[in-house]
């Protein structure tokens, strides 16, 4: 069984050597050394490194998520082309063209 002071060597390695690849590892690792730890005291010693293995990881998670959401060309088509009132129905444009503009709705 790992010493405290290693146990605590240890999770502050991880939490400084993360990356956005092994944070979801790295923080499965750190609980599992926390929970080495005996005494309340160690542990609460230990909150801060933890804290901030969860905000990593929440933090790539959503830029990651952002990122897959949208990417610049590759928005979906519109249900209606530009400067046509009604893809369907085209002839209704050249009907209502010589009405008035109060009439045409």
């Amino acid at each position: 069984m790992p010493k405290p002071t290693q146990v605590r060597t240890e999770i502050r390695r991880l939490y400084s050597q993360t990356t956005a690849a092994t944070v979801e590892r790295d923080l499965q690792r750190a609980i599992k050394l926390l929970k080495i730890l005996t005494s309340e005291a160690e542990r609460s010693r230990m909150a801060g490194y933890m804290d901030g293995l969860s905000q990593l990881r929440s933090e790539w998670f959503l830029a990651r998520r952002l990122a897959n959401r949208k990417q610049p060309g590759t928005s979906r088509p519109t249900a209606r082309p530009p400067g046509r009132s009604d893809p369907i129905w085209p002839e209704i444009d050249t009907i209502f063209s010589g009405l008035p503009l109060a009439c045409r709705g």
